[in-house]
């Protein structure tokens, strides 16, 4: 689905990323761990057009996307979560996920559109709320928001979007407990459903649950993938990534 080989990056004398190859499967749930610092968020920035690599080639179901703008590489089918979603305070939730869909049928669009469309739109709107389980009427603003309701809110922007794979950056980051719960319930009925997630995540309970692969980063370079458990009891990964 995803491949990535040999991504290179520097910032001035330090190197975010070293060589940095992997491919994320299809129809899976991939887990992207490791240190602060150790290029979790450089990779991501890199995939979607954030930053620009100086070496190696990202492709995404044989389309080369490395070093494309973002825009390009979200109509080529790469949706993002980030960990701290921008919103605009004073639009509805409405007003977010119309901005969400098809460009051919988004917010603007909407201004114009006729009754059936409207239809179609908010039908869509209301069966991703169901699926990540935001309650919130549609007339709520932003601000209006809990910091959970925003992660959920993200979550459905990002599902909104024409996409091939959903990268989600710490989607559990700061959650109380039952919505993790909830959450991880989502990811699975997702992966049931489909659709293929990467993501990084330092949460390892949840990582455990909910994830088919686990690739860990370390200085750049990889350190291991595969299983959970078999990453989780490789001892370079324990020295490194737990601190033990």
């Amino acid at each position: 689905m995803l491949r990535i080989k040999n991504i290179t990056k520097n910032f001035g004398d330090m190197k975010a990323l070293d060589s940095f190859s992997y491919e994320v499967a299809e129809n899976r749930i991939t887990a992207l761990v490791g240190p602060n610092g150790a290029g979790k968020t450089t990779l991501f920035d890199i995939i979607t057009g954030v930053l620009k690599n100086e070496y190696g080639v990202v492709s995404l179901k044989n389309n080369v996307i490395t070093n494309l703008e973002t825009n390009q590489i979200s109509q080529l089918g790469v949706s993002r979560m980030f960990q701290q979603v921008t919103y605009f305070r004073n639009l509805t939730v409405r007003d977010h996920l119309l901005l969400c869909l098809d460009e051919n049928e988004g917010m603007f669009s909407n201004l114009f559109a006729d009754r059936r469309s409207r239809m179609r739109q908010l039908k869509r709107i209301r069966e991703i709320l169901k699926l990540v389980g935001l309650s919130k009427p549609l007339k709520s603003l932003a601000y209006e928001l809990s910091y959970g309701q925003k992660k959920l809110l993200g979550l459905a922007m990002a599902l909104l979007r024409p996409h091939n794979i959903l990268l989600l950056d710490e989607p559990v980051a700061g959650v109380n407990p039952l919505l993790k719960k909830e959450i991880t319930n989502i990811l699975l009925r997702l992966k049931e459903m489909g659709e293929t997630i990467f993501i990084i995540e330092h949460d390892m309970n949840f990582v455990k649950e909910v994830a088919d692969a686990i690739v860990v980063l370390n200085n750049g370079k990889l350190l291991d993938h595969g299983s959970p458990k078999k990453v989780l009891n490789n001892p370079k990964v324990i020295e490194a990534y737990l601190g033990e």
